[in-house]
């Protein structure tokens, strides 16, 4: 079956999309500094922590196509 992807991964997509070509250089860079990229990494992915669980799973839901969100039966949605 198909994963969904987790916030984490959403996280840092938006990281890497956003600066994947600075990363890059600092990689490429004096001696391929992997170790100052790693904790530039670990860094970001702390980051995580600062939205709550619920938001977490608001970012993880909107990213789903339509079709396989959760959604409440029909009778849910039009009861008043």
């Amino acid at each position: 079956g198909e994963t969904a992807k987790t916030f984490r991964d959403f996280y840092m997509e938006c990281y890497t999309d956003a600066f994947g070509d600075e990363l890059s250089k600092m990689r490429a860079g004096e001696g391929g500094d992997n170790m100052r990229v790693d904790f530039l990494v670990h860094c970001i992915e702390a980051g995580i922590d600062v939205f709550s669980g619920v938001e977490q799973d608001l970012h993880v839901e909107a990213m789903r196509p339509i079709k396989k969100r959760n959604r409440l039966p029909v009778q849910a949605r039009t009861a008043k």
